[in-house]
């Protein structure tokens, strides 16, 4: 239990749920519910089935392929390297204690070995680097700062809420399939928004979920980048 509870977080609703044996309601500010962060899990497994035993591979081989990379900032963060195909996710790659060089060459790895579409980098603070490097090898990468302003700023705060309500969207309605990794199920069914004084759809900050006794949500914001250019055909809706 412990091991779980650190992994989680004691607030988180997998935790209480799985763990606790406590099924709590939806939040009104819960961003993702748990339901459909389930569903989502339960989509990827029977999709590997159909993928298994259907031999069509041209609608596949037209899915987008698009690598994200969350890069950490805090010692007990960890660097993610995410792919999806469509709106599956593929694979989830984390890294602790490693410099942007290691990172920029695990990612430039990554590049060939799976030729994406587009490359999504979080190039806050020490993203740049990672950012710079792959630039100098000839990758099509693109920097995301998801603290600029939205695409819709007069619905969202910056890009991470804009970003995260996409999110929102495609589970809402049934369109992402993720695989059953209980450390993205957690942080994804954990994330909560509010809307500020313009009535905009603001994201709960890192720092307000640590004193939630919660992890940073590594995982789920490499997910988030992977969709994140797709937030122009986001639209509001509680």
């Amino acid at each position: 239990m412990e091991e779980r509870r650190e992994t989680w977080g004691e607030d988180n609703p997998i935790f209480r749920a799985r763990v606790l044996g406590q099924f709590p309601g939806q939040a009104e500010d819960t961003l993702i519910s748990l339901s459909d962060v389930e569903a989502a899990a339960q989509r990827w497994a029977q999709t590997a089935v159909e993928n298994e035993e259907s031999d069509d591979t041209t609608a596949e081989l037209a899915e987008e392929v698009v690598l994200a990379v969350d890069v950490a900032r805090f010692g007990s963060d960890r660097s993610v390297i995410l792919r999806r195909k469509g709106n599956r996710v593929m694979e989830i790659r984390t890294f602790r204690d490693m410099d942007t060089m290691q990172l920029a060459g695990w990612v430039s790895s990554a590049i060939r070995e799976t030729n994406p579409q587009r490359v999504c980098v979080d190039e806050i603070g020490v993203g740049a680097g990672v950012v710079d490097r792959l630039k100098e090898q000839g990758h099509p990468v693109r920097g995301i700062t998801v603290a600029r302003r939205a695409q819709q700023e007069r619905l969202f705060t910056n890009v991470r809420a804009e970003g995260y309500w996409r999110l929102k969207e495609l589970f809402a309605s049934g369109e992402i399939a993720i695989p059953n990794d209980h450390q993205l199920m957690g942080e994804l069914a954990a994330l909560r928004y509010s809307f500020d004084s313009q009535g905009r759809v603001l994201m709960e900050s890192k720092e307000a979920m640590r004193q939630r006794g919660l992890p940073s949500p590594d995982k789920a914001d490499a997910l988030m980048l992977a969709f994140v250019e797709s937030a122009n055909k986001t639209r509001l809706w509680i």
